[in-house]
């Protein structure tokens, strides 16, 4: 893919009922995808957990370390304390305290509907190219090209911004078998996945890096 902006896979960590508890989730899928990602690979790759559980991908494992994966926070919540865990992004909605992510340090993944005006829902924010990431969400995957035509009316508002350069992403329906088709087109970036699988996760990851 000849563009400027690297390809992003973000996720939440799904939490399934098991005897280990929640932390043995996130460790589990974090270190599965370090043993399995090549660091080679031209994707930005973001997990996602719950605020108060982001240590365990960046205390517990080395994942982090491989320069092209980053934890986040999955929702809104202490974010100095998400800091203090090393995270990078927090994912959040239009009527969450983005000033005040911002504020701690953070990288902002939003969530929002595809007919959000983002010059008003960002507007007097410290937002540049390099902090943000909108992800669109979508009942239903949208063809490649409506996605596009979406994502490039949306970029034209965050030009206003300064922020012409943000990744913008999809959050819906994406498996392998479709992701190469989005990232084809000019201004879809990449995908936010809820609760996806590992495998799902790994076989995206795998089909972006084989082109």
């Amino acid at each position: 893919m000849s563009r400027s902006r690297r390809p992003v896979v973000a996720y939440t960590i799904p939490v399934y009922e098991n005897e280990d508890g929640p932390r043995y989730c996130i460790y589990s899928d974090a270190y599965g995808l370090e043993m399995n990602i090549d660091d080679e690979w031209p994707i930005d790759t973001i997990l996602l957990a719950a605020p108060d559980l982001v240590d365990v991908i960046t205390d517990e494992t080395d994942v982090t370390s491989m320069g092209t994966v980053f934890a986040g926070a999955s929702t809104a919540g202490d974010f100095a304390s998400i800091v203090r865990a090393k995270g990078k992004f927090v994912a959040l909605q239009t009527d969450d305290d983005i000033a005040a992510a911002l504020t701690a340090g953070l990288s902002v993944i939003l969530r929002c509907d595809p007919d959000t005006d983002l010059a008003v829902a960002l507007n007097d924010l410290a937002l540049d190219s390099t902090n943000l990431v909108v992800a669109l969400n979508f009942a239903a995957a949208p063809s490649p090209a409506e996605a596009d035509s979406i994502a490039s009316t949306h970029r034209e508002s965050l030009g206003n911004l300064g922020c012409a350069d943000a990744r913008m992403i999809l959050c819906c329906d994406i498996d392998e078998n479709t992701i190469n088709n989005y990232l084809s087109t000019s201004n879809v970036d990449g995908v936010l996945l809820i609760d996806a699988s590992f495998d799902t996760v790994n076989e995206i990851l795998s089909t972006i890096a084989a082109g």
